[in-house]
């Protein structure tokens, strides 16, 4: 026995698959799911060019929902697309409560189970067109109201969003606009009560707006403001309204015959079945991939990070070091003892600024060469056997693309935290001594340079004890591997 309500169910089920479709994505060609975009691709097209165009035409009347804020006019277009006062207005306060659903008794029956019984006052009327349920919706953001479109799973034909020109600024109404503007619906933008001479200046700045918003699809139609007590609309926007809903929102003349469901419905529901099982076989092959690299990403920073003490000291670090400890040098006199004299602190100070400079270029050199590396493994693997084409795309969205050029300076400020951090776990009167006369940035300077291979640093950190100068080097190395 077929049911009032099939046909609904057919267009209903055939538009949630459209926007599954749209949601496919196949960032790379797997060779398992070779032609799935172009599979996807040729399903989007046969519903949009045919298969939901039948199904409108062939059996489901249309529920055009009319939305906005409170007081902007939803009922008085509604009672204007009807013919007749069916929605209460009111020139002072708002009226709807509750949503309407006004429709001809014809299309109230032809919606069958539709979400929006029970949820809306049915108001029936023959003057009403056949074909079309008009929704007028309550404000969505006034307390107390019941709206029907704050409830996701609502299926509406067509939105006609109301605003006025004082309130089309509403921050409210934009997220409005983006909410039913993602649903794949029809959509237009009312803009009521337009003083004479404002559309022009108005229409500019809300088209801009639309664009920023990827809106740029949603339809104007400006209402200019004739007066009245009851706020009266322009005839002649009343037939442009009319007009966008005649083309947007067919209005079906028939039910759907039970033979057209099956030559639509049979090859949609096999179409479907191989666009899922594309997408499963193609997430398989991504997480296959992105484990191999994640390992082998591991391996690479692994290796990378414990190169972190070249052979020798850069020659512009010794250069630096051997200037700052000549005669008239910043250093001169630098040493690993008691607290130094204001002076002496002062000058220290300027000198370990320098030196930092010098070790932020070799760290930077360093850390680049690592990257290098680092990138030049992982191309390897992109371009193995076990890559597909496209993977490094796929890898890149994931976290794992070229790595930007790394700053010494900001490499130095993690290493300098990673380090103070390990100095904190040394023990030694001779380290206190020299964190309090080079301050503990400054001996982190110095420590960084002589891990770089700056024999002078080295052998100034000698006098800390030659035991725990190693264990400084050593803690030294360990915190520039974490920071890199």
């Amino acid at each position: 026995m077929s049911s009032p309500f099939a046909p609904r169910s057919a267009c209903q089920l055939a538009r949630a698959l459209r926007q599954e479709v749209r949601r496919a994505e196949f960032p790379f060609p797997a060779p398992a799911s070779a032609g799935a975009a172009e599979r996807r691709d040729q399903l989007g097209a046969a519903l949009d060019q045919q298969i939901l165009p039948d199904l409108r035409q062939a059996g489901e009347p249309a529920v055009v929902a009319l939305v906005g804020g409170t007081g902007v006019g939803k009922s008085a277009l509604a009672n204007a697309l009807a013919g007749r006062p069916l929605s209460p207005v009111s020139p002072v306060r708002p009226t709807t409560r509750r949503p309407q659903l006004l429709a001809t008794a014809a299309t109230a029956a032809l919606l069958g189970e539709h979400p929006v019984f029970g949820a809306a006052d049915l108001k029936l009327d023959p003057g009403v067109a056949q074909g079309w349920a008009l929704l007028d919706c309550g404000d969505p953001f006034a307390v107390g109201n019941d709206p029907l479109v704050a409830q996701p799973d609502v299926p509406v034909s067509a939105w006609l969003v109301v605003t006025s020109a004082l309130r089309y600024g509403d921050a409210l109404l934009w997220d409005l606009l983006r909410g039913v503007g993602s649903g794949g619906a029809p959509l237009a933008l009312v803009v009521n009560r337009l003083p004479v001479g404002a559309w022009e200046e108005i229409r500019p700045a809300i088209a801009r707006r639309l664009e920023s918003l990827s809106l740029g699809f949603v339809r104007l139609l400006p209402l200019p403001d004739v007066g009245g007590a009851v706020r009266a609309l322009p005839a002649d926007g009343i037939v442009r309204v009319r007009e966008w809903l005649e083309e947007h929102v067919p209005r079906p003349d028939a039910p759907l015959p039970p033979a057209v469901a099956a030559a639509h419905l049979g090859p949609l529901a096999e179409s479907a079945r191989e666009l899922a099982r594309d997408q499963m076989t193609h997430a398989r092959a991504v997480a296959l991939l992105l484990d191999a690299t994640r390992e082998r990403a591991a391996e690479v920073v692994a290796r990378a990070r414990a190169v972190v003490a070249p052979p020798a000291a850069p020659a512009a670090l010794t250069a630096a070091w051997l200037e700052l400890i000549a005669p008239a040098g910043l250093l001169r006199d630098v040493i690993l003892g008691p607290p130094p004299v204001p002076e002496q602190r002062e000058r220290w100070s300027e000198g370990l600024v320098a030196l930092g400079a010098q070790v932020d270029d070799a760290v930077s050199q360093l850390a680049n060469a690592a990257v290098s590396a680092a990138v030049v493994e992982l191309a390897e693997l992109w371009r193995g056997p076990a890559a597909p084409s496209g993977s490094r795309e796929l890898l890149v969205a994931h976290g794992f693309g070229a790595p930007e050029a790394q700053s010494g300076a900001a490499v130095r400020q993690r290493w300098s935290a990673a380090l103070g951090a390990a100095l904190v776990r040394q023990e030694g009167p001779n380290l206190r001594l020299a964190a309090e006369a080079l301050t503990q940035a400054g001996l982190a300077v110095l420590i960084q340079a002589a891990v770089l291979g700056a024999a002078g640093p080295g052998r100034l950190l000698e006098q800390v004890g030659s035991g725990q100068a190693n264990a400084v080097l050593q803690a030294g190395r360990a915190a520039l591997g974490e920071a890199m």
